[in-house]
């Protein structure tokens, strides 16, 4: 090794070195960090994309490198599938049941897999609208699938989505107290609506028995 070639072979290892560090800190980036009073949080935004075959299995879009921070949401080709996958990493000090909710119920089939830091399978749920709601693992107008992690551990979680409509792909995580009371607030918003809509129905038709006009009787069918 002569003395004039030292100058470049540094200049590679350094280049080597700084690129390494940069793939490891987009590679962390992409890692959801959960700590205690997270109750409720969104993200869709960590979330890394795939198109893929439709005949494409979970053990073979674990090999490929080309995934993506966004996607398009135009509709996929008849023979594609859209998948994602999150890496999430639970810094919590007890265990806590959370949820993960794909918020989008006109979606025609959502598989989900839920895998250990390992890449070891640990739960699969086969959902979706074309498919029976009655064995989706929780009973909800969503797809959603529990997560049981302990304290300190990290969990990949890989979805694959077919559907022939726009791709529209909402994806929270929340604790199992979070999405009891985001539901019980959409009840409450449901029936004030519908207490509305039924308090000027009846006060537009008992109107219209008294006057007889046409107009309050049509206002009070389309309530």
């Amino acid at each position: 090794m002569t003395v004039s070639s030292l100058p470049a072979q540094l200049l590679l290892l350094l280049f080597i070195f700084t690129w390494s560090q940069q793939a490891y800190a987009q590679d962390l980036s992409t890692v959801v960090q959960i700590v205690n009073g997270d109750t409720n949080v969104e993200v869709a935004s960590h979330t890394s994309w795939l198109i893929a075959e439709k005949r494409t299995q979970l053990s073979d879009v674990q090999s490929l490198k080309d995934w993506q921070s966004s996607y398009d949401t135009k509709p996929l080709s008849t023979n594609k599938s859209l998948w994602g996958k999150l890496q999430l990493n639970f810094n919590l000090n007890s265990s806590e049941h959370y949820f993960l909710s794909i918020g989008n119920p006109q979606l025609n089939y959502v598989d989900v897999y839920v895998l250990d830091d390992k890449n070891r399978i640990l739960s699969s749920y086969l959902m979706g609208a074309n498919r029976d709601i009655a064995k989706r693992p929780i009973s909800h107008r969503l797809f959603v699938v529990p997560l049981s992690p302990t304290p300190r551990s990290h969990i990949n979680v890989y979805f694959k989505i077919s559907d022939d409509g726009p791709l529209v792909v909402p994806i929270e995580l929340a604790t199992q107290s979070t999405l009891l009371a985001d539901e019980q607030f959409i009840l409450v918003f449901i029936g004030y609506l519908c207490g509305g809509l039924s308090l000027l129905a009846s006060y537009f038709l008992i109107t219209y028995v008294f006057l007889r006009s046409p107009v309050r009787f049509w206002f009070a069918i389309s309530c």
